[in-house]
């Protein structure tokens, strides 16, 4: 044997004597607590079993701290949306409720609980976290926190006592906060839920009021048809008391109704397909009126559920037909129109004609189609016609005189206007057009310059000149002989009518104007003028 053999196993059995020792007295401070213990289950249970949500709360940490000889205690929520702090429910300062609070975890003792597991610092809590100062404030000396979580482990909170005295029964502490915070969370969940549930049945009461006035109907039915919602917009549509509409189906007010169609409908919105139709219902006077409807299915507890959210499109219908019939009456008005009306694309193509296009240039419907506006004019043309359809994209309009070119090659002459065509929203999508022949016009303008010229001729050779005289400007136009009369060359200055008067002989001048004032009565009058030599005319 060794010479330290006597010696350990000296230290062996003093050890095995101080471990008997110790499990001696944990059996009589057993038999010493328990009495004591049970005593403040008692008084911590009488205090809080009559209590629920926030009473509940309060009774709980002030019997609480009372029970256990501790300053303070707390229930402090956790909530997931802001995890690095917890909202006190209940707060016993010792004397009184401290009013609720939110504070920060950080470099806090609760910090080590929620959702975590118990701590218990009996004493020197300041010194292990000195950056909390509400500690420091309240003088803590001592803590001890239990985590509440619910049936499915999530956190929920904290159950907390604290003293300002070092804690020297601190298993009897742990025990009890195991035991109160189950009661805890139980009562922390029950009041969520109840608060879910509340909202739950204000949404619900918000959801009912919106329905009853919304503008549509909203109709919901069962598997075999039969209504079991309505609200009051679908009452008034309908004609009937919310009783009568429920004891209804939907073929009672649906006078199309196809077993067959609904059931496909029904399809598609099982699919999550978005399904609307239109279709006709019918009131409880007989009346029928046309519908537009979306549906909506809804499965729950193993049976499905129609919805049918419908609106009165009886308005809408008429204003379709008011513009169905105005766009026919303009239909008609332009094909009656003899002028060539076309619209171009924004590529100057013809997309758009009326009847008058295709008689006047021999091309059928199918020709016509895509056409180049170019195609219509002679090449000589093509360059200013495409000038103008420019003007009209940039300038929003434009004219040109020009010819129109034939499929057979014949040259009609035509007068184009265009103007840039816009969407509703404003942007450009082309340019409507009219073309008129103006064939009678230019036949016209072409006699008025013959007879103009024989006038111009016929006076040369008598030797006589003619004028024309514009009151309201005072503008006098001379004929080229009346200017040679004057020794002028034709049109070699703008006359005016005091002009006219300087030209006359001063002895004939009150002749002359009163010749004109029986002119303006209708009278003719005979008018003497003198040239630069002062010969009298």
């Amino acid at each position: 044997m060794s010479s330290t053999g006597p010696l350990s196993e000296l230290e062996s059995l003093q050890l095995q004597v101080a471990e008997l020792t110790r499990t001696l007295a944990e059996r009589d401070q057993v038999r010493q607590d328990g009495p004591e213990q049970a005593n403040l289950l008692r008084a911590i249970v009488e205090g809080t079993s009559a209590d629920i949500g926030t009473d509940f709360f309060r009774s709980l940490v002030k019997h609480l701290a009372q029970a256990l000889n501790v300053r303070c205690a707390f229930v402090g929520e956790w909530r997931q949306n802001s995890p690095d702090s917890v909202r006190m429910i209940a707060v016993w300062s010792g004397t009184d409720f401290a009013e609720p609070f939110e504070y920060a975890l950080r470099h806090t003792p609760c910090a080590t609980v929620a959702g975590q597991r118990l701590c218990l610092y009996e004493s020197g809590v300041q010194r292990l976290f000195p950056e909390d100062h509400l500690l420091a404030e309240m003088n803590v000396d001592s803590y001890c926190g239990m985590p509440l979580f619910d049936r499915s482990g999530q956190p929920l909170g904290l159950l907390v006592v604290m003293d300002s005295r070092p804690m020297t029964c601190g298993p009897l502490i742990k025990d009890l906060l195991q035991v109160f915070a189950t009661r805890a969370a139980a009562e922390l969940q029950r009041q969520r839920a109840e608060m879910t549930l509340q909202e739950q049945e204000r949404r619900l009461r918000f959801t009912q009021l919106s329905l009853n006035h919304a503008a549509d109907a909203v109709l919901w039915a069962d598997d075999a048809t039969k209504f079991f919602y309505a609200n009051e917009a679908a009452c008034r549509s309908l004609g009937y008391t919310n009783e009568e509409l429920l004891t209804l189906s939907i073929p009672d007010i649906a006078p199309h109704h196809d077993p067959v169609q609904f059931h496909k409908r029904l399809d598609q919105a099982k699919q999550g397909t978005a399904v609307m139709y239109e279709s006709v219902h019918r009131r409880k006077d007989g009346t029928e009126f046309p519908i537009e409807v979306s549906v909506i299915y809804l499965e729950q507890d193993g049976r499905g559920y129609t919805c049918g959210i419908v609106r009165d499109i009886t308005g809408r219908k008429q204003l379709e037909q008011e513009r169905l019939q105005a766009l026919h009456d303009l239909q008609n008005i332009v094909e009656t129109v003899p002028d060539f009306m076309f619209t171009l694309d924004l590529q100057g193509n013809m997309v758009k004609w009326n009847r008058q296009v295709e008689e006047v240039t021999g091309y059928s419907s199918k020709e016509l189609l895509n056409m180049s506006a170019l195609a219509f004019v002679p090449p000589e043309a093509a360059a200013s016609t495409a000038a103008a359809i420019q003007q009209a994209f940039t300038e929003g309009y434009a004219q040109l005189e020009g010819s129109l070119l034939t499929k057979d090659h014949r040259l009609i002459p035509y007068h184009w206007t265009g103007a840039l065509l816009k969407n509703l929203q404003g942007e450009p999508i082309g340019i409507t057009g009219i073309g008129r022949d103006v064939t009678e016009k230019k036949r016209a303008e072409d006699a008025l310059q013959k007879e103009r010229q024989h006038l111009v001729e016929a006076q040369a050779l008598a030797h006589l000149g003619s004028w024309d005289w514009d009151i309201d400007s005072g503008d006098v136009q001379g004929s080229d002989e009346q200017f040679r009369i004057f020794g002028h060359e034709p049109g070699a200055f703008a006359g005016t009518f005091d002009m006219f008067l300087v030209s006359l002989h001063p002895d004939e001048q009150d002749h002359v104007l009163a010749a004109i004032n029986d002119a303006l009565l209708g009278t003719r009058p005979t008018k003497v003028l003198s040239g630069p030599t002062g010969r009298l005319i």
